[in-house]
């Protein structure tokens, strides 16, 4: 099981989009990105919506096996 950043790092990756790319394109600083994809923070429910739709992916698929406790 994957971590919430864990997921989301591999699905920015896969998509070849570096950090600052993927922060650009949902309109969030690289910080607040990274901390996210640590673990640290979790982003609002309207910047988890733009994630989703840059990385063209539905919530469901992108919690599959993203350990939730």
């Amino acid at each position: 099981m994957m971590t919430f950043g864990e997921r989301l790092r591999e699905l920015r990756k896969a998509h070849g989009l570096s950090l600052e790319a993927f922060a650009k394109e949902i309109g969030t600083s690289e910080t607040v990105l990274s901390n996210i994809e640590s673990d640290d923070s979790y982003p609002s429910f309207s910047r988890f919506a733009k994630m989703l739709k840059v990385l063209n992916v539905t919530a469901g698929e992108f919690f599959e096996g993203v350990d939730l406790y």
